[in-house]
């Protein structure tokens, strides 16, 4: 069970009317929502993913088929490949390649670092912008962190301080690779974000994280503080 904290209870509504909005945003009709999501927990704390969400139900009922959750998954995560599919949605590999042999015509195969991708082929030959420039704190588990592989390239030579970027620790993400751990305290009326970082931040990524802890802040209600140097960091589970 999580800990209760103040305001956990207002949190966790504005949360689950977030995800709620992303639900309908994504077309799903209402009985694919109520299956995707539990947005109202009765208390803060852990949902058991299991008991809670089965995609592939969700989707059934919304008359989405693999396919299409599959081009989803592309467009959040790609370039991707189908074991990197089947890994996030809990599929045999062959079932997930399977899926992949069946859209053969509306993918489009891309080379990253030498490794060939998939994409939407309709998303190929999108101007992508200018590569670098993005600063993150994340929490724990956080989706990114969870889906990503391999996680070597996730968190380099800080595999031991970072969970090897499993998302038991909150980490600290620059430009979209593991940079440090982090944590939150209440002060008083102050919620302090003190964050590790693992090298150097330029000036740039400095205001980048500035801001960052900020936007925690604004979600909370409360001014947040910034601060650097150690933490200690608690695995989640």
């Amino acid at each position: 069970m999580g800990r209760r904290c103040p305001g956990g209870r207002n949190r966790q509504r504005r949360l689950g009317q977030r995800l709620a909005k992303l639900a309908a945003d994504a077309r799903l009709g209402g009985k694919g929502r109520r299956a995707l999501l539990r947005t109202q927990p009765r208390r803060p704390g852990h949902v058991r993913p299991g008991r809670s969400v089965d995609w592939r139900l969700a989707a059934d009922r919304a008359g989405v088929g693999p396919g299409e959750v599959f081009r989803r998954y592309l467009r959040a995560y790609g370039p991707a490949t189908a074991d990197h599919f089947g890994q996030w949605f809990d599929l045999a590999p062959r079932a997930a390649r399977r899926v992949a042999a069946d859209m053969r015509g509306e993918l489009a195969e891309v080379s990253v670092e030498g490794q060939p991708l998939l994409l939407p082929a309709e998303d190929a030959d999108a101007d992508a912008g200018p590569a670098g420039g993005s600063v993150r704190l994340l929490p724990h588990f956080d989706c990114y962190l969870r889906g990503f592989h391999p996680r070597t390239q996730l968190v380099g030579g800080h595999g031991d301080r970072a969970a090897g970027g499993t998302g038991r620790f909150p980490v600290l993400l620059v430009d979209g690779r593991v940079a440090g751990v982090w944590e939150r305290r209440q002060r008083g009326r102050r919620l302090e974000v003190r964050v590790d970082v693992f090298g150097r931040l330029g000036r740039q990524q400095s205001r980048q994280l500035q801001m960052e802890a900020a936007r925690i802040g604004a979600f909370d209600e409360i001014e947040a503080e910034l601060t650097t140097g150690p933490v200690e960091v608690n695995a989640h589970l």
